[in-house]
C-alpha cells in the first residue's frame, strides 16, 4: 500500500516543525518547516496503527513490521494486591506466583504487597509482549531475582511456546514500585521471519 502525504491532507491538520536556521547558534533561530501525519501499519497482522511525521510531498512505502523489538508494559496498584493477600491468601499466591516469586516476595513481609504487584505487573507486561489468543497460566511466567537485585523472565509452558512460535527471544524485564504503584516494562526481540 503506497500512501501519498498530499492524500492525507483532508485528514490531518498541517504541522510545523521547526528545525535550527543556518547559521543560527544553538535553538535560538527556526525555519518553519510544514510537515503532514503519515499511517503506518506496525504489526505483522496490520492491524495496528502509528503516527509519525513526513516532510510534504515525501511517499510513503507502508508494509510488514521488521524484525525488532516487541515492548509490553503494565502498572498495578500496590494496594489491590495487598486487599488480594488479605482476602485470599495462599490461594492467591498460589494461583499468580511461582513458589520462587512467592519465596522471594514473602521473605520480607513490609515489601510483600509491593514484590508481588510488581511481579503481576511484569506478567501482563509480558502477555502484552506475546500477544497471545487465549489467556495464558500466570505461573508460565516467572520473574526470577537475582542476587544482586536484578531480575530475570523466565518463561515455561504455553509462554514459551507462543514466544517461540512467534520468534521473540532474549527476554528483559524492569519492575519498580514507588508509593502506591509498581510497574513492569518488558522488551524482546523478534528474529527476522
Amino acid at each position: 500500500m503506497v500512501v501519498a502525504v498530499g492524500e492525507l491532507c483532508s485528514l490531518v491538520n498541517l504541522r510545523q516543525r521547526r528545525q535550527p536556521a543556518a547559521g543560527s547558534v544553538g535553538l535560538r533561530a527556526y525555519i518553519p518547516i510544514p510537515t503532514r501525519t503519515r499511517i503506518l501499519p506496525v504489526s505483522e497482522d496490520r492491524s495496528k496503527v502509528a503516527t509519525d511525521h513526513v516532510r510534504e510531498g515525501e511517499r510513503i512505502v507502508a508494509g510488514p513490521a521488521p524484525a525488532g523489538l516487541r515492548v509490553g508494559i503494565d502498572l498495578a496498584r500496590i494496594d489491590e494486591a495487598a486487599r488480594s493477600l488479605e482476602r485470599f491468601g495462599k490461594r492467591y499466591v498460589d494461583r499468580i506466583f511461582t513458589e520462587r516469586e512467592a519465596a522471594d516476595c514473602l521473605a520480607a513481609p513490609a515489601q510483600t504487597a509491593a514484590r508481588l504487584a510488581a511481579r503481576f505487573a511484569a506478567k501482563e507486561a509480558t502477555i502484552k509482549v506475546l500477544r497471545p489468543a487465549h489467556w495464558l497460566d500466570w505461573r508460565s511466567i516467572e520473574v526470577i531475582r537475582r542476587p544482586p537485585g536484578y531480575t530475570e523472565l523466565e518463561l515455561s509452558g504455553e509462554a514459551a511456546e507462543l514466544a517461540e512460535a512467534a520468534g521473540l527471544q532474549d527476554f528483559s524485564v524492569s519492575l519498580a514500585h514507588e508509593g502506591h504503584y509498581a510497574t513492569a516494562v518488558v522488551v524482546a526481540s523478534a528474529r527476522k521471519p
